[in-house]
Protein backbone atom coordinates (compact mmCIF):
# COMPACT_ATOMS: atom_id res chain seq x y z
CA UNK A 1 0.00 0.00 0.00
CA UNK A 2 1.58 3.47 -0.47
CA UNK A 3 1.94 5.72 1.51
CA UNK A 4 -0.43 8.45 -0.12
CA UNK A 5 -3.46 5.72 0.03
CA UNK A 6 -1.97 5.21 4.18
CA UNK A 7 -2.50 8.97 3.99
CA UNK A 8 -6.22 8.50 2.50
CA UNK A 9 -7.37 5.56 4.72
CA UNK A 10 -5.96 7.78 7.80
CA UNK A 11 -8.06 10.91 6.78
CA UNK A 12 -11.04 9.12 6.28
CA UNK A 13 -10.67 6.82 8.99
CA UNK A 14 -10.20 3.80 7.03
CA UNK A 15 -8.16 0.59 7.96
CA UNK A 16 -5.21 0.40 6.97
CA UNK A 17 -5.03 -3.33 6.95
CA UNK A 18 -7.07 -5.42 3.83
CA UNK A 19 -10.03 -7.06 4.08
CA UNK A 20 -10.60 -10.27 5.33
CA UNK A 21 -12.86 -13.37 4.02
CA UNK A 22 -15.33 -13.58 6.79
CA UNK A 23 -15.97 -17.57 6.31
CA UNK A 24 -12.69 -18.91 7.49
CA UNK A 25 -13.03 -16.91 10.70
CA UNK A 26 -13.42 -18.07 14.52
CA UNK A 27 -16.80 -16.20 15.75
CA UNK A 28 -17.20 -14.74 19.31
CA UNK A 29 -17.74 -17.37 21.37
CA UNK A 30 -21.32 -17.59 23.56
CA UNK A 31 -20.68 -19.52 26.58
CA UNK A 32 -23.16 -19.92 29.20
CA UNK A 33 -26.56 -17.88 27.21
CA UNK A 34 -29.71 -19.24 27.46
CA UNK A 35 -32.87 -19.78 29.41
CA UNK A 36 -32.70 -19.93 33.04
CA UNK A 37 -34.04 -22.40 35.42
CA UNK A 38 -37.14 -20.24 36.46
CA UNK A 39 -38.11 -19.27 32.47
CA UNK A 40 -36.35 -15.87 32.67
CA UNK A 41 -33.39 -14.66 30.26
CA UNK A 42 -31.73 -12.73 32.01
CA UNK A 43 -29.80 -9.76 30.29
CA UNK A 44 -27.69 -6.41 31.60
CA UNK A 45 -30.54 -4.45 32.17
CA UNK A 46 -32.56 -7.48 34.54
CA UNK A 47 -29.82 -8.12 36.13
CA UNK A 48 -29.20 -4.44 37.35
CA UNK A 49 -32.61 -4.07 38.41
CA UNK A 50 -31.59 -6.59 41.49
CA UNK A 51 -29.88 -4.54 43.99
CA UNK A 52 -27.40 -6.86 44.78
CA UNK A 53 -26.12 -7.05 41.68
CA UNK A 54 -25.94 -3.14 41.59
CA UNK A 55 -24.45 -3.04 44.76
CA UNK A 56 -21.53 -5.47 43.54
CA UNK A 57 -20.86 -4.07 40.05
CA UNK A 58 -20.67 -0.33 41.44
CA UNK A 59 -18.68 -1.51 44.58
CA UNK A 60 -15.88 -2.72 42.36
CA UNK A 61 -15.34 -0.62 39.46
CA UNK A 62 -16.22 2.60 41.68
CA UNK A 63 -13.23 1.37 43.64
CA UNK A 64 -11.27 0.28 41.35
CA UNK A 65 -11.42 3.66 39.37
CA UNK A 66 -11.16 5.91 42.27
CA UNK A 67 -7.29 4.84 42.67
CA UNK A 68 -4.88 6.66 41.01
CA UNK A 69 -3.54 4.81 38.10
CA UNK A 70 0.16 6.27 37.44
CA UNK A 71 3.05 5.17 35.12
CA UNK A 72 6.61 4.99 36.56
CA UNK A 73 10.01 4.40 34.75
CA UNK A 74 12.63 1.85 35.14
CA UNK A 75 16.51 3.09 35.73
CA UNK A 76 19.13 1.26 33.82
CA UNK A 77 20.31 -0.35 36.98
CA UNK A 78 16.91 -1.62 37.82
CA UNK A 79 15.41 1.13 40.02
CA UNK A 80 12.22 3.01 39.89
CA UNK A 81 11.89 6.39 39.59
CA UNK A 82 9.56 8.53 40.15
CA UNK A 83 6.42 9.28 38.30
CA UNK A 84 6.44 10.01 34.85
CA UNK A 85 3.86 13.12 34.57
CA UNK A 86 5.71 13.87 31.52
CA UNK A 87 4.75 11.50 29.15
CA UNK A 88 1.99 11.57 26.95
CA UNK A 89 0.18 8.75 27.99
CA UNK A 90 -0.02 9.23 31.70
CA UNK A 91 -2.25 12.78 31.17
CA UNK A 92 -4.77 10.22 29.06
CA UNK A 93 -4.56 7.56 31.91
CA UNK A 94 -5.16 9.55 34.99
CA UNK A 95 -6.90 12.85 33.89
CA UNK A 96 -9.18 12.27 30.83
CA UNK A 97 -9.22 9.63 28.29
CA UNK A 98 -11.39 11.54 26.15
CA UNK A 99 -13.35 14.84 25.96
CA UNK A 100 -16.37 13.12 27.31
CA UNK A 101 -15.13 11.68 30.60
CA UNK A 102 -13.02 11.98 33.44
CA UNK A 103 -10.22 9.00 34.21
CA UNK A 104 -12.99 7.88 37.12
CA UNK A 105 -15.46 8.19 34.80
CA UNK A 106 -13.93 6.01 31.75
CA UNK A 107 -12.16 3.28 34.33
CA UNK A 108 -16.11 2.87 36.10
CA UNK A 109 -17.49 2.13 33.07
CA UNK A 110 -15.13 -0.12 31.87
CA UNK A 111 -14.93 -2.38 35.20
CA UNK A 112 -18.73 -2.14 34.81
CA UNK A 113 -18.66 -3.39 31.64
CA UNK A 114 -16.18 -5.80 32.66
CA UNK A 115 -18.66 -7.70 35.65
CA UNK A 116 -21.65 -7.44 33.31
CA UNK A 117 -20.32 -9.13 29.96
CA UNK A 118 -16.70 -10.07 30.90
CA UNK A 119 -15.36 -7.47 27.92
CA UNK A 120 -14.80 -4.34 28.02
CA UNK A 121 -13.20 -2.31 24.63
CA UNK A 122 -12.26 1.47 24.01
CA UNK A 123 -11.05 2.72 20.52
CA UNK A 124 -7.12 4.05 20.58
CA UNK A 125 -7.78 7.54 19.20
CA UNK A 126 -4.42 8.27 17.11
CA UNK A 127 -3.24 11.31 15.03
CA UNK A 128 -0.42 11.27 13.23
CA UNK A 129 0.66 8.01 15.11
CA UNK A 130 0.46 9.43 18.26
CA UNK A 131 -2.46 8.04 20.81
CA UNK A 132 -4.28 11.30 21.94
CA UNK A 133 -7.67 9.31 23.64
CA UNK A 134 -9.55 6.51 24.32
CA UNK A 135 -12.80 6.28 22.89
CA UNK A 136 -15.42 3.92 24.89
CA UNK A 137 -17.28 1.53 23.15
CA UNK A 138 -20.28 -0.51 24.12
CA UNK A 139 -19.70 -4.03 24.33
CA UNK A 140 -23.01 -5.49 23.61
CA UNK A 141 -23.02 -3.28 20.09
CA UNK A 142 -19.15 -5.24 19.83
CA UNK A 143 -18.45 -8.65 17.57
CA UNK A 144 -15.08 -9.66 17.39
CA UNK A 145 -13.72 -13.07 15.90
CA UNK A 146 -10.39 -14.48 15.25
CA UNK A 147 -8.98 -14.24 11.47
CA UNK A 148 -7.11 -17.17 10.28
CA UNK A 149 -4.04 -14.91 9.64
CA UNK A 150 -4.21 -14.55 13.85
CA UNK A 151 -5.36 -11.34 14.27
CA UNK A 152 -8.39 -10.16 16.07
CA UNK A 153 -11.26 -8.47 14.52
CA UNK A 154 -13.92 -6.61 16.11
CA UNK A 155 -16.66 -4.96 14.49
CA UNK A 156 -18.89 -2.20 15.68
CA UNK A 157 -22.36 -2.04 15.34
CA UNK A 158 -24.58 0.80 16.68
CA UNK A 159 -27.66 3.26 15.28
CA UNK A 160 -25.63 5.82 14.43
CA UNK A 161 -22.04 4.15 13.90
CA UNK A 162 -20.34 0.90 12.12
CA UNK A 163 -16.76 0.24 11.74
CA UNK A 164 -13.75 -2.28 11.93
CA UNK A 165 -10.79 -2.85 14.02
CA UNK A 166 -8.18 -5.18 14.39
CA UNK A 167 -6.32 -5.78 17.83
CA UNK A 168 -3.76 -3.44 17.54
CA UNK A 169 -6.52 -0.38 17.52
CA UNK A 170 -8.67 -1.55 20.58
CA UNK A 171 -7.72 -1.49 24.36
CA UNK A 172 -9.53 -4.79 25.42
CA UNK A 173 -10.49 -5.52 29.05
CA UNK A 174 -11.66 -8.95 29.60
CA UNK A 175 -12.25 -10.88 32.70
CA UNK A 176 -11.79 -14.16 33.71
CA UNK A 177 -11.47 -16.49 30.69
CA UNK A 178 -11.21 -19.93 29.05
CA UNK A 179 -9.29 -19.26 26.03
CA UNK A 180 -7.17 -15.72 26.96
CA UNK A 181 -8.94 -14.37 24.31
CA UNK A 182 -12.55 -13.18 25.67
CA UNK A 183 -13.93 -12.77 28.83
CA UNK A 184 -17.04 -14.69 30.38
CA UNK A 185 -19.78 -13.32 30.61
CA UNK A 186 -20.68 -12.85 34.19
CA UNK A 187 -24.74 -12.40 33.51
CA UNK A 188 -24.96 -15.34 30.90
CA UNK A 189 -23.42 -17.67 33.65
CA UNK A 190 -25.01 -16.96 36.83
CA UNK A 191 -28.36 -16.58 35.08
CA UNK A 192 -29.85 -19.47 36.92
CA UNK A 193 -29.34 -17.19 39.69
CA UNK A 194 -30.20 -14.30 38.46
CA UNK A 195 -33.54 -15.88 36.95
CA UNK A 196 -34.26 -16.98 40.97
CA UNK A 197 -33.73 -13.42 42.40
CA UNK A 198 -35.83 -11.84 39.84
CA UNK A 199 -38.45 -14.48 40.06
CA UNK A 200 -38.41 -14.35 44.24
CA UNK A 201 -38.69 -9.97 43.52
CA UNK A 202 -41.90 -10.62 41.39
CA UNK A 203 -43.53 -13.29 44.17
CA UNK A 204 -42.54 -10.62 46.60
CA UNK A 205 -44.40 -8.41 44.27
CA UNK A 206 -47.25 -9.79 43.89
CA UNK A 207 -48.05 -10.74 47.76
CA UNK A 208 -48.09 -7.03 48.26
CA UNK A 209 -49.94 -5.66 45.14
CA UNK A 210 -52.72 -8.02 46.29
CA UNK A 211 -52.76 -6.18 49.83
CA UNK A 212 -51.10 -9.78 51.00
CA UNK A 213 -54.78 -11.25 50.54
CA UNK A 214 -54.16 -14.97 49.46
CA UNK A 215 -56.10 -16.02 46.48
CA UNK A 216 -58.24 -19.11 46.97
CA UNK A 217 -62.13 -20.83 46.72
CA UNK A 218 -65.11 -19.53 48.26
CA UNK A 219 -66.99 -22.29 49.16
CA UNK A 220 -70.78 -21.30 48.79
CA UNK A 221 -73.41 -24.31 50.39
CA UNK A 222 -75.86 -24.40 47.60
CA UNK A 223 -76.31 -24.04 43.74
CA UNK A 224 -75.92 -20.39 41.96
CA UNK A 225 -77.20 -19.46 38.60
CA UNK A 226 -75.16 -17.50 36.54
CA UNK A 227 -77.12 -13.81 37.83
CA UNK A 228 -76.20 -15.49 41.31
CA UNK A 229 -72.44 -16.23 40.60
CA UNK A 230 -71.67 -13.00 38.05
CA UNK A 231 -72.94 -11.26 41.59
CA UNK A 232 -71.11 -13.03 44.38
CA UNK A 233 -67.90 -12.26 41.94
CA UNK A 234 -68.10 -8.37 42.26
CA UNK A 235 -68.92 -8.78 45.57
CA UNK A 236 -65.94 -10.54 46.48
CA UNK A 237 -63.39 -8.07 44.03
CA UNK A 238 -65.10 -4.83 45.59
CA UNK A 239 -63.73 -6.48 48.33
CA UNK A 240 -60.62 -7.43 47.28
CA UNK A 241 -60.09 -4.12 45.92
CA UNK A 242 -60.46 -1.93 48.98
CA UNK A 243 -57.15 -1.05 49.97
CA UNK A 244 -58.92 0.46 53.08
CA UNK A 245 -59.87 -3.34 54.52
CA UNK A 246 -63.08 -3.17 53.59
CA UNK A 247 -66.28 -5.77 55.65
CA UNK A 248 -67.42 -8.72 53.21
CA UNK A 249 -71.17 -9.71 54.88
CA UNK A 250 -71.45 -13.44 54.20
CA UNK A 251 -74.58 -16.12 54.38
CA UNK A 252 -74.74 -18.92 56.73
CA UNK A 253 -72.57 -21.56 55.69
CA UNK A 254 -70.04 -19.72 53.27
CA UNK A 255 -66.50 -20.07 53.89
CA UNK A 256 -63.28 -18.96 52.35
CA UNK A 257 -60.22 -21.84 51.51
CA UNK A 258 -56.95 -20.34 50.45
CA UNK A 259 -54.78 -22.08 47.99
CA UNK A 260 -52.00 -19.57 48.02
CA UNK A 261 -48.99 -20.52 50.10
CA UNK A 262 -48.16 -18.05 52.67
CA UNK A 263 -44.86 -16.20 52.28
CA UNK A 264 -43.53 -17.13 56.12
CA UNK A 265 -44.34 -20.98 54.73
CA UNK A 266 -42.58 -20.44 51.48
CA UNK A 267 -39.41 -18.93 52.94
CA UNK A 268 -39.64 -16.04 51.06
CA UNK A 269 -37.29 -13.53 52.99
CA UNK A 270 -34.99 -16.19 53.61
CA UNK A 271 -34.84 -17.02 49.62
CA UNK A 272 -34.12 -13.44 49.02
CA UNK A 273 -31.05 -13.64 51.44
CA UNK A 274 -30.09 -16.29 50.26
CA UNK A 275 -30.44 -14.65 46.50
CA UNK A 276 -28.12 -12.16 47.70
CA UNK A 277 -25.25 -13.86 49.45
CA UNK A 278 -25.22 -16.39 45.91
CA UNK A 279 -24.61 -12.72 43.80
CA UNK A 280 -21.74 -11.63 46.63
CA UNK A 281 -20.31 -15.18 45.56
CA UNK A 282 -20.61 -14.98 42.21
CA UNK A 283 -18.47 -10.98 42.43
CA UNK A 284 -16.59 -11.96 45.45
CA UNK A 285 -17.91 -9.41 47.41
CA UNK A 286 -18.31 -9.62 51.37
CA UNK A 287 -22.09 -9.23 51.81
CA UNK A 288 -21.83 -6.48 54.77
CA UNK A 289 -20.65 -3.74 51.25
CA UNK A 290 -23.76 -4.51 49.59
CA UNK A 291 -25.99 -3.55 52.80
CA UNK A 292 -26.27 -7.10 54.30
CA UNK A 293 -24.94 -7.74 57.43
CA UNK A 294 -27.48 -10.44 58.70
CA UNK A 295 -24.68 -13.23 58.57
CA UNK A 296 -21.57 -10.76 59.03
CA UNK A 297 -20.12 -8.55 60.88
CA UNK A 298 -19.87 -4.61 60.53
CA UNK A 299 -18.02 -3.43 63.18
CA UNK A 300 -14.09 -3.36 64.28
CA UNK A 301 -11.64 -5.63 63.35
CA UNK A 302 -14.10 -8.04 61.59
CA UNK A 303 -14.63 -6.01 58.93
CA UNK A 304 -11.10 -4.24 58.59
CA UNK A 305 -9.98 -8.05 58.04
CA UNK A 306 -12.67 -8.22 55.38
CA UNK A 307 -11.77 -4.91 53.88
CA UNK A 308 -8.47 -6.77 53.60
CA UNK A 309 -9.90 -9.96 51.79
CA UNK A 310 -11.62 -7.81 49.32
CA UNK A 311 -8.52 -5.79 48.42
CA UNK A 312 -6.64 -9.15 48.18
CA UNK A 313 -8.60 -11.85 46.68
CA UNK A 314 -11.59 -9.72 45.00
CA UNK A 315 -9.87 -6.43 43.49
CA UNK A 316 -6.34 -6.86 43.15
CA UNK A 317 -6.64 -9.84 40.47
CA UNK A 318 -8.59 -7.33 38.42
CA UNK A 319 -6.41 -4.77 39.27
CA UNK A 320 -3.62 -7.21 38.08
CA UNK A 321 -5.45 -7.66 35.13
CA UNK A 322 -5.88 -4.34 33.93
CA UNK A 323 -2.35 -2.73 34.22
CA UNK A 324 -1.13 -5.73 31.84
CA UNK A 325 -3.83 -5.04 29.46
CA UNK A 326 -2.93 -1.36 29.69
CA UNK A 327 1.17 -1.80 29.35
CA UNK A 328 0.39 -4.39 26.37
CA UNK A 329 -1.83 -2.47 24.18
CA UNK A 330 -0.86 1.21 24.79
CA UNK A 331 3.10 0.89 25.30
CA UNK A 332 5.09 -0.36 22.69
CA UNK A 333 7.52 -3.52 22.88
CA UNK A 334 10.72 -0.87 23.82
CA UNK A 335 8.14 1.62 26.29
CA UNK A 336 7.56 -1.71 27.98
CA UNK A 337 11.10 -2.34 29.17
CA UNK A 338 11.23 1.08 30.46
CA UNK A 339 7.92 1.92 31.53
CA UNK A 340 5.16 -0.05 33.79
CA UNK A 341 1.60 0.68 35.08
CA UNK A 342 0.64 0.49 38.58
CA UNK A 343 -2.65 1.59 40.33
CA UNK A 344 -1.87 3.02 43.75
CA UNK A 345 -3.37 1.36 46.90
CA UNK A 346 -2.92 4.71 48.69
CA UNK A 347 -5.70 6.01 47.03
CA UNK A 348 -8.24 3.69 49.45
CA UNK A 349 -6.77 5.18 52.55
CA UNK A 350 -7.77 9.12 51.35
CA UNK A 351 -11.34 8.89 53.39
CA UNK A 352 -9.34 7.42 56.73
CA UNK A 353 -6.74 10.33 57.52
CA UNK A 354 -5.70 8.47 61.23
CA UNK A 355 -4.49 5.60 58.99
CA UNK A 356 -3.23 8.09 56.48
CA UNK A 357 -1.37 9.64 58.84
CA UNK A 358 0.01 6.91 60.41
CA UNK A 359 1.42 5.41 57.46
CA UNK A 360 2.96 9.10 56.45
CA UNK A 361 4.73 9.16 60.21
CA UNK A 362 6.15 5.11 59.38
CA UNK A 363 7.23 6.31 56.16
CA UNK A 364 9.45 9.08 57.83
CA UNK A 365 10.76 8.00 60.75
CA UNK A 366 12.19 5.11 58.28
CA UNK A 367 13.47 6.59 55.73
CA UNK A 368 11.36 5.40 53.33
CA UNK A 369 10.02 9.01 52.12
CA UNK A 370 10.93 12.55 53.11
CA UNK A 371 8.98 15.19 54.56
CA UNK A 372 8.57 16.86 51.07
CA UNK A 373 7.66 13.54 49.64
CA UNK A 374 4.89 13.07 52.20
CA UNK A 375 3.57 16.91 52.25
CA UNK A 376 3.60 16.31 47.77
CA UNK A 377 1.13 13.33 48.19
CA UNK A 378 -1.01 15.32 50.84
CA UNK A 379 -1.01 18.21 48.19
CA UNK A 380 1.39 20.30 50.77
CA UNK A 381 4.04 22.81 49.70
CA UNK A 382 7.66 21.94 50.37
CA UNK A 383 9.99 23.60 53.20
CA UNK A 384 13.77 23.97 52.70
CA UNK A 385 15.49 21.04 54.63
CA UNK A 386 12.51 18.48 53.85
CA UNK A 387 14.49 16.28 51.04
CA UNK A 388 16.62 14.61 53.76
CA UNK A 389 16.10 11.30 54.67
CA UNK A 390 15.69 10.29 58.34
CA UNK A 391 15.57 7.43 60.78
CA UNK A 392 14.71 6.93 64.19
CA UNK A 393 17.91 7.29 66.29
CA UNK A 394 17.11 11.03 67.20
CA UNK A 395 15.78 11.81 63.67
CA UNK A 396 19.45 11.82 62.31
CA UNK A 397 20.38 11.69 59.18
CA UNK A 398 21.03 8.40 56.91
CA UNK A 399 24.12 9.72 55.97
CA UNK A 400 25.14 11.24 59.40
CA UNK A 401 24.02 7.29 60.74
CA UNK A 402 25.96 5.58 58.54
CA UNK A 403 29.51 8.33 58.37
CA UNK A 404 28.62 7.89 62.69
CA UNK A 405 28.93 3.93 61.60
CA UNK A 406 32.24 3.87 59.85
CA UNK A 407 34.26 6.48 62.26
CA UNK A 408 33.43 4.40 65.59
CA UNK A 409 34.50 1.15 63.09
CA UNK A 410 37.73 3.28 62.47
CA UNK A 411 37.92 4.04 65.96
CA UNK A 412 38.03 0.43 67.17
CA UNK A 413 40.07 -0.80 64.64
CA UNK A 414 42.69 1.65 65.43
CA UNK A 415 42.58 0.89 69.70
CA UNK A 416 42.87 -2.54 68.41
CA UNK A 417 45.74 -1.80 66.27
CA UNK A 418 47.67 0.25 68.89
CA UNK A 419 46.86 -2.57 71.77
CA UNK A 420 48.95 -5.23 69.76
CA UNK A 421 52.14 -3.28 69.19
CA UNK A 422 52.49 -1.78 72.37
CA UNK A 423 50.19 -3.81 74.95
CA UNK A 424 48.84 -0.79 76.13
CA UNK A 425 45.08 -0.20 76.48
CA UNK A 426 42.82 2.54 75.79
CA UNK A 427 41.23 4.74 78.58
Amino acid sequence: MSYLEKLKNWLTGKSDYPKQKHVSATPYPQRGVGLSYSGITPNVDLALSLSAVWGCVRKISETIATMPIQMFEVTETGGTRAVRYEHPLYYILHDSPNADMTATEFWQVMHACVELNGNAYAEKQMVGGQLVGLGFLKPSAMHARRLTDGRIEYRYSDSSVQKTWYDDQILHLKGPSLDGIFGLSPVAYMRNTIGIGLSLEQAAGDVFKNGMRPGGIYNIPHNLTKEQRDQAYERIEKFKNDRNGGILVTALGESFSAVQINPEDAQLLASRSWAVEEICRWYGVPPYLVGYTEKSTSWGTGMEQQNLAFLTYALLPRIRREEQAVEKCLLSPTERRRFFIRRNYEGLLRADSKTRAEVNAMDVRNGIRSRNEVREKENMDPYDGGDVYTIESNLTTIQNAIGGQKNDEKMVCDALRNLWKTGDRPD
